[in-house]
């Protein structure tokens, strides 16, 4: 138990780095969760496929982003909500 408080009050007097700033930046854009959105991107932006219409790329990268971040976001926001959890717990 005094560990753990230890620790909070480390924790909670620490200053972050600009390297712990950075590395959160990054890992918010590389989550799980965006890497199809990315991937598909950059497929039909730097590939043949970039002389496809831009409103079939747009549809094609909406529904990726709907099904692959917002709705698995949505979900685990929700069920925090519900289950009365908080971000750090």
């Amino acid at each position: 138990m005094e560990a753990n408080e230890i620790t909070e009050t480390i924790a909670v007097g620490k200053k972050n780095s600009p390297l712990e700033v950075s590395s959160r930046i990054i890992s918010g854009i590389f989550t799980p969760f965006m890497i199809p959105f990315v991937a598909f991107f950059l497929l039909f932006f730097f590939t043949y496929l970039r002389i496809m219409p831009i409103q079939y790329k747009l549809i094609v990268l909406g529904i990726v982003y709907c099904f692959t971040i917002l709705m698995p976001m949505l979900a685990i926001y929700l069920f925090q909500k519900i289950n009365g959890w908080g971000i750090h717990e």
